[in-house]
């Protein structure tokens, strides 16, 4: 990849530093410059706020903020050699920290990580949205690691509260962990993504009463809450199935606003 590979032709200031943070975390080079200029004729990637007129693939509009993760992910298929996309696969990590991966068409398009598993689903669903928004002819595959049931029952469970529309594989993590650091989660996410799996079933959903649970579930509940204490009878209705992470999380917040 060079700095002509990709133009940030935005007139937005503020969007167009947004998009140049964005690119530079993820350490693609780019161009600044305009829709007009000649840059433009050779570059692999457009990225603009100008509406034009005529179908071009390599231009990627950014109306609003909103825009601009999903631009950053197409500007990088496009990089790629991915246009339109037949199959994507999101690869899952589940644990104290979530790592994530985003594979199209068999290209590795990011990876990222999740302090939860209700957070990991959002920037799920948020991939899955940009994929429907911009490859249209893509289908999406969830590809979860089994290697905490504890996280992993969590993470199912949120996942099917959001959405009933997606397919989900569980996948075997043997030999999944192959570095050390802090991106091994982002690593053994993308080597889960390649990973054949089997379907869920609803055992997978089930999480039995344990101390090691409780403690657990005490611990994400006070991160997640700024230091919010959970009852041992309210971890316990959340292994039961009968109230969500997400619902104890949105109670405390909602009190807070009251």
């Amino acid at each position: 990849m060079t700095p002509q590979d990709t133009v940030v032709a935005i007139r937005d200031a503020k969007i167009r530093y947004l998009i140049m943070r964005s690119l530079e975390r993820m350490r693609i080079p780019f161009t600044v410059g305009r829709f007009s200029d000649s840059i433009c004729q050779v570059a692999k990637a457009i990225i603009t706020d100008e509406d034009m007129t005529g179908k071009d693939e390599r231009v990627i509009l950014v109306k609003n903020e909103d825009d601009v993760e999903g631009a950053v992910i197409v500007t990088v298929a496009l990089l790629n050699g991915v246009t339109r996309g037949t199959n994507a696969v999101i690869g899952v990590d589940p644990g104290l920290r979530f790592g994530l991966a985003l594979i199209i068409d068999g290209k590795v398009l990011c990876t990222t990580s999740a302090i939860s598993p209700v957070h990991a689903v959002r920037q799920t669903l948020r991939w899955i949205t940009i994929i429907r928004q911009n490859l249209v002819h893509c289908s999406v595959l969830i590809r979860v690691g089994d290697g905490s049931r504890f996280f992993l029952a969590l993470y199912l469970r949120a996942l099917q509260r959001a959405s009933s529309r997606v397919t989900v594989q569980i996948v075997d993590e043997h030999h999944t962990t192959l570095t050390s650091g802090p991106d091994n989660d982002r690593s053994s996410a993308t080597i889960i993504a390649q990973r054949e799996g089997v379907a869920v079933t609803d055992n997978r959903l089930c999480l039995e009463r344990r101390e090691g649970y409780i403690r657990l579930l005490k611990r994400l509940f006070g991160q997640l809450t700024g230091g919010n204490r959970l009852s041992t009878d309210e971890a316990e209705d959340i292994l039961a199935g009968r109230r969500s992470l997400d619902e104890a999380i949105s109670a405390v917040h909602c009190s807070k606003n009251d």
